[in-house]
Formats: structure tokens, C-alpha cells, sequence
């Protein structure tokens, strides 16, 4: 089982690492910008001109745009400021702690607002002159240096009269725009920017080979800009940044001051596009969701959930079904089976329409199980089963987490509602993309949605489709409500979503390593490693918070994003706890170096007197190989401490043994 999770952890690497063909300097040594103004301390003492790389303090920072750039922003004040006015001479360098001085970069004196190139030279052989500036009192200045490497270079210095701002949020009106139709783009920054510092709208329509601008005009600390129209079926990618440089149609990631790029995956949308709400993120779904004694229903299995027999498989499955109703006596008596088990009719064939997803449709309930008159149906039952046995007679079956049989609820023909969409199993929601809210119900003469104590909707129809706009709301857990009404009463529903915020950063504690840290009997630190630092945010879940995505969950990003973490407390001594990584909300992932996962495909193999209470694999609360930890865990009583095996041949001092999977070697 290591073997197959060591596989599963190096195919995920080559996805998440790619190599880069430009060059760059030494990210290590980073970037320093000694001068008098520091008494040409290297690396230096004020923070501002100092390397993040090298100083603990320092604020010379790689950013990670299209081109990247080291970026440091001071402020300059006869008191209380970075530095006091004046004319300055300075350097850029690079260079081991050894050898501080090795690269430098001179020649320049510095004209604001300006791209310039700046002499590459090597300590002691053709060095460059220093850089020389003026800086005047009560002004900002932001210093963008193009990191291409030992070779000359492309620097701007930007000069302001306010702090540069930041960019909070992003929203666009309409959500879901149509042909032609233009786009508002809504920007709300964290103060009125100064009179220098423009705000930009970037966008484009085919992929950043070619893009536009449009200033974002500012009433205070909220500006707008537009997108011009485009046809259906093109998808619009866009952000925000700030400069001083008017309209930087070349070099802009150079001339970027300030930017907002939704976590470096960009905002964007298609042109014409629609939402749906989905299905097979439950283990059986019902096409109407209230499906009537008499009616036709469309039964979707998602062989991924409950017990996971047949996960995997993809092949033929056959339902073995019956009915229970008022004559049954409990969900174990079965009335009207359609077949023996292990009977393969036309009938009673699944229809594979994706990965892991089967359907079937069964024509009008009563006929289709031959319910006699006068008997009421309660529940459609199924167990779900292979095309074939196995070499041991058995088929595989797929049921509940529990091993139970599957239930479809058959409605009585009165008031009813269902939020259909999103479900339980989805609650992590995007606040940058819209959200499709459907809702369901049964003779109702009206419904209403809304979120928490928001009114949202109300219809007379039958079903609610609701575009929601999760930036409109705080980050953090909501409940969406519905409600159907007639003349008598209403019923409810209600669905738990959690709206993404900001990704908490912080830096990585001292002494931990990649993995399972065991800090005390109740206390775990957990790190992922991300080496190219391209995944934008990280979740950790499992028994401890019931497989639910919240704050406390929520993965510290380190500052150079190549590593998340978090500390779990108030652990159990000695339980075992399940736990994944859930990653930019798509990929659920096993420790790559724990001790032990559970195998949803594999485990069911392994007889319990080769591992005794092997712990159970979490059906019903998430797909994929799970981790495990255990804190406080009881060291083994070797019987023999200085075991040496009899040597096999003159070669054995010569054996490597790789690895053994000790809980199901027989």
C-alpha cells in the first residue's frame, strides 16, 4: 500500500512542479540594495533595502507575475519615514552571505516613472559605478527590479504622494453576461488612491496573446471600469493593478504596483454560458426529486460513495431492487423484487454515463414492480451489483457506508421542498465564481429562498434557479434556506455552504518537517509540501472535523507558498484519525508521508485475521486514498532486539529490501 501511495505522491509532483527556462538570480542570495543610505551595510539594516532572502526582516521580495521581479515600496519623511530626504548613491547586488558583494548592478542615475537599464558587473572585475537618487520628503517609492538573471537588467522606480493602496475585492455585473453584452467591473481598495497611482483593468479575449486596459475610475475608495462586449463562447479573463505609468501596454508586470489576480488564477467568464446543478455528488440521486408512486423516475448511482463495492469498476452493474411499502414490516422486508439475485435482465441494467456514474430509468413505479392495489410504496430498495461473481461466488455490491441497503424516498403527492443544489457534499463555494442554487418542491402554491435571514427569491413555480454572488457575502458558513407554502402550512429545507475567504499566511514553525508532526499526545502539526508554489489554497479534513471544510481546516500558506500547514489540538490520545489534504478545491489527497492509508479499492480484500480492526474507510465522507495518524502510539515490544538473518548466499551483504507492506503480506 506504501508502494502504491509513493506512486500516487510522485505522479501528483510532476503536476504540481514545473521548471522554468528564464533565467533568474539565485533565489537564496535574493536581492540587496546597499548604499549610503544604510551606511553601505550589506546586507543592509533597514529592512526596505534589505533581501527577504538573507535578512529576517527584509521587504526586497520576488513577486511572481508574468515577469518575475523583486519589488520593495518605502516611505520617505524628515520623521517617522524609511529614510529622510536626500541624495543617495546605492548598488543592487546579489551574492552569498560569504561573498555579499559578487553581483552587482550600477551605472544608472535614477529618472522616476521611467524604465532603465542597469550595468551588470562582477566584485573587483569591471564593476559598476553606484546608482545615484534623489528622494524627496513625505513620498512613497516603489522599486520594481526585472529578475533576468547575471546580465544587465530593466529597473522603474515609481514615485507617489500616498501609500500605495491595496486592491480588496472584485466583483462583475452581469454574472453570467450574454453576446454583446458589456461587462462592470466593480474594484474596492483599501483607501482613495493618491493622485499618481492609476488603477487598471486588464483583460483579454483570447488567452493573453493580446490584451486591453481600461482605467478603473475611483469616487473615493471605489472605482469602476468596464469590459468591452464579446461573442458567445469566448472566455474573458481579467484583473486589476496599480502603477504610475500611463497605460503600460508593454512591460506592464514590470510597471505593476499593487494587483489583484484572485490568487493568481485571474477572475474570468465565458461569454453565453449557463449553470447547471449537477448530480453524482450523492450516492443516489432521483430524476423528478420527488418521485410519485405512479411516475417515472431516473435513478443515478455514484459508485465513488457509500460503501464503494463497485468503485472502480466501470463495467456493467445490475440494480437488485424491490419496493418497500405499507405491508413491509421494516427496511429489511422487501416487497415485489424484480429478480433473483444474480438474475441479469434488460430490465434491471445500469446505463455507465461517466466515470464511477450509472443511471437507469424505471417507466412508471407501480407497473414496474407490479404493486397490487390499495398498497402504498414507501421506498424504491437497491443493492448494486457486478455483471459477474467473483472466482469466490461473490459479486460486487454496492450499498451505504454502513453495508446497508439503498433507499430512494417515493413522495405522497402533498407539499414538499428540496434544495437539489449545491448539496452536503459540496459546501465549499468559490467567492469569486457564481453559485447555482436550485430548489425543488411539490405542490406548493410558492417557494422562497434566501441565505441565512437574506430573503433571496420567491416563485409561484415549482423550482427556484438561483445565480447566487458569494463575493456579496462574508467569508465563512452560511445556511441557505428554502420554504414551500400552500394554503395550509409550509415545510423547509436547508443546506450548509462554506464561502472561501482570504488564505491565511504565515511561516512555516520551526522544526517541522513535510508530513506528521507529533507535537504532544493531543497536538498534530500537519505540512504539505508544494515545491513550485502553484496551489492557490489547501484544506485539511477528516474525523476530527467530520470531513467539512471551515476555518479550522483552513491551511496556513507559508510567504513563499511553497508549503502549507496547520496545528490540530485537542486530539484523542492514541485514536486514530482519517484525515486528506483537499487542495484548490478539486483534489482530495493522502499524506504522501504518513504511515498508513485506508484504500477505498483495495482494503476490502485484506481478511481481518491479516490485520485485526483495520480501521474503516470513511464512505459517504470523501473519495481517494485517506491518511492516517495516531498520536501518542505505544512503541512494539521486539522480542528479539538483535535479530541477524542466516545469510542466503555470499551475495547478502549486498541485499537492499526495499519495502514490505506488513499488514496484508502473507
Amino acid at each position: 500500500m506504501q508502494k502504491l501511495l509513493r506512486s500516487i505522491f510522485l505522479s501528483v509532483s510532476v503536476l504540481l512542479i514545473t521548471f522554468s527556462v528564464s533565467a533568474q538570480i539565485y533565489a537564496p542570495e535574493g536581492l540587496n540594495m546597499p548604499g549610503d543610505w544604510d551606511g553601505w551595510v550589506n546586507p543592509p539594516e533597514n529592512p526596505v533595502f534589505a533581501g527577504e532572502a538573507q535578512s529576517s526582516n527584509g521587504m526586497v521580495k520576488l513577486i511572481s507575475l508574468g515577469t518575475p521581479f523583486y519589488q520593495t515600496i518605502f516611505h520617505v519623511a524628515a520623521t517617522g519615514g524609511d529614510v529622510a530626504a536626500g541624495d543617495y548613491s546605492f548598488k543592487f547586488t546579489s551574492g552569498s552571505l560569504e561573498n555579499i558583494w559578487q553581483n552587482q548592478w550600477g551605472d544608472v542615475t535614477v529618472n522616476f516613472n521611467t524604465f532603465q537599464q542597469y550595468t551588470y558587473g562582477v566584485a573587483g572585475n569591471g564593476e559598476p559605478q553606484p546608482n545615484t537618487i534623489s528622494l524627496t520628503n513625505d513620498k512613497w517609492y516603489v522599486v520594481n527590479w526585472q529578475n533576468t538573471g547575471y546580465e544587465n537588467t530593466t529597473a522603474v522606480f515609481m514615485e507617489l504622494s500616498g501609500e500605495p493602496v491595496n486592491l480588496e475585492t472584485v466583483s462583475q455585473l452581469p454574472l453570467m453576461p450574454q453576446n454583446n453584452d458589456s461587462v462592470m467591473i466593480t474594484v474596492d481598495a483599501s483607501a482613495a488612491p493618491s493622485a499618481e497611482e492609476k488603477v487598471y483593468l486588464r483583460y483579454t479575449g483570447d488567452g493573453w496573446s493580446t490584451s486591453q486596459m481600461a482605467l478603473v475610475i475611483f469616487t473615493g475608495a471605489t472605482g469602476s471600469a468596464s469590459i468591452s462586449p464579446y461573442d458567445n463562447g469566448t472566455r474573458v479573463d481579467y484583473y486589476v493593478f496599480t502603477t504610475t505609468l500611463e497605460s503600460p501596454v508593454s512591460n506592464t508586470d514590470l510597471a505593476t504596483i499593487r494587483f489583484n489576480t484572485n490568487n493568481g488564477e485571474n477572475y474570468h467568464y465565458t461569454v453565453g454560458d449557463t449553470l447547471s446543478c449537477g448530480s453524482g455528488l450523492a450516492l443516489i440521486t432521483t430524476d423528478p426529486p420527488f418521485p410519485l408512486d405512479t411516475s417515472e423516475v431516473t435513478v443515478t448511482f455514484n459508485a465513488n460513495l457509500g460503501s464503494g463495492g463497485l468503485a472502480g469498476y466501470n463495467d456493467t452493474v445490475y440494480i437488485h431492487t424491490g419496493v418497500i411499502t405499507s405491508e413491509s414490516v421494516d427496511n429489511h422486508d422487501w416487497k415485489h423484487v424484480k429478480t433473483e439475485w444474480g438474475q441479469n435482465t434488460p430490465e434491471t441494467r445500469m446505463t455507465l454515463i461517466d466515470s464511477n456514474l450509472y443511471q437507469i430509468t424505471i417507466p412508471n413505479i407501480h407497473n414496474y414492480y407490479g404493486i397490487e392495489s390499495g398498497e402504498e410504496v414507501l421506498k424504491l430498495a437497491f443493492v448494486f451489483r457486478s455483471r459477474e461473481p467473483l472466482s469466490n461466488g461473490n459479486y460486487l455490491e454496492g450499498k451505504t457506508a454502513e453495508l446497508d441497503d439503498v433507499f430512494a424516498d417515493v413522495y405522497k403527492n402533498e407539499l414538499n421542498v428540496k434544495i437539489t443544489h449545491p448539496t452536503k457534499r459540496e459546501p465549499l463555494v468559490d467567492p469569486n465564481a457564481p453559485l447555482p442554487v436550485c430548489v425543488a418542491a411539490l405542490n406548493s402554491d410558492s417557494i422562497t429562498l434566501s441565505l441565512d435571514s437574506l430573503w433571496l427569491q420567491t416563485s409561484t413555480e415549482k423550482q427556484i434557479f438561483y445565480v447566487l454572488n458569494p463575493s456579496s457575502f462574508s467569508p465563512g458558513i452560511h445556511w441557505l434556506f428554502a420554504a414551500a407554502y400552500d394554503s395550509a402550512g409550509f415545510v423547509k429545507d436547508s443546506v450548509r455552504i462554506y464561502i472561501r475567504g482570504d488564505v491565511p499566511v504565515a511561516d512555516l514553525p520551526d522544526g517541522v518537517q513535510s508530513g506528521i508532526n507529533y507535537v504532544n499526545d493531543s497536538t498534530v502539526t500537519l505540512v504539505l509540501h508544494d515545491p513550485a508554489a502553484h496551489k492557490k489554497f489547501a484544506f485539511v479534513i477528516g474525523d476530527f472535523n467530520d470531513w467539512n471544510v471551515n476555518d479550522d481546516g483552513y491551511m496556513n500558506r507559508t510567504p513563499g507558498g511553497d508549503y502549507y500547514w496547520i496545528t490540530l489540538t485537542g486530539l484523542t490520545p492514541g485514536e486514530e484519525f482519517a484525515y486528506q489534504y483537499y487542495i484548490g478545491g478539486t483534489l482530495k489527497l493522502a499524506d504522501p508521508f504518513c504511515d498508513k492509508i485506508l484504500d477505498p479499492y483495495n482494503d476490502k480484500w485484506i481478511p481481518e485475521e491479516n490485520y485485526p480492526g483495520l480501521k474503516s474507510y470513511p464512505f459517504d465522507k470523501t473519495i481517494g486514498n485517506v491518511s492516517v495518524f495516531q498520536t501518542a502510539q505505544q512503541p512494539y515490544n521486539w522480542v528479539v532486539n538483535d535479530f541477524t538473518p542466516v545469510a542466503v548466499n555470499e551475495t547478502q551483504s549486498d541485499l537492499i529490501v526495499y519495502e514490505l507492506l506488513i499488514r496484508d503480506f502473507v
